[in-house]
């Protein structure tokens, strides 16, 4: 595993207030995120029954309408 050396970002009363983590490790960590959502999602899906046709253009269009 990459060793991470996050910078500081200070406060006004020169304490430390966040982390500022390099660009390229930012960008892993947003990627891992994303992924993760539709990832579990379908996991949670694997059991469930596929809608029909006119059952899936149903429950769309009750998405649509909200």
């Amino acid at each position: 595993m990459k060793k991470i050396k996050p910078q500081s970002g200070m406060s006004d009363n020169n304490e430390p207030a966040g982390v500022i983590p390099d660009l390229q490790n930012h960008k892993r960590t947003k990627e891992m995120i994303e992924d993760y959502g539709p990832a579990k999602l379908m996991e949670e899906s694997d059991d469930d029954e596929p809608l029909s046709r006119n059952e899936a253009l149903k429950y769309y269009n009750n998405l649509r309408k909200t």
